[in-house]
């Protein structure tokens, strides 16, 4: 993925690059991520931080939700992708 991402940047396929899919995978890892880090720390009594991460999946919510309205995301996801899921799911949620 980061070769045809690179192969893109150096044409200067600017175009394929804001439309390209990575973008909905970016935020998913990060919306993912944020869930996780909320759900340890309530875990663990931390709310004020569980608030923290809450905040900021919820803006992240939103930019994948306003980044559908303009971008066409076919669902392709890569295998780095897959493993985090797969791996989030497994051991912290």
């Amino acid at each position: 993925t980061v070769e045809k991402l690179k192969g893109l940047w150096v044409e200067g396929e600017k175009k394929q690059l804001g439309n390209h899919w990575i973008q909905f995978q970016i935020l998913e890892e990060i919306i993912l991520q944020l869930k996780t880090f909320e759900n340890y720390a309530k875990k663990n009594g931390k709310e004020e931080i569980a608030k923290i991460y809450e905040r900021e999946k919820i803006l992240a919510e939103k930019i994948h939700e306003e980044k559908i309205k303009s971008v066409k995301d076919g669902g392709e996801r890569d295998e780095v992708f897959n493993s985090i899921k797969e791996n989030l799911k497994n051991n912290f949620n």
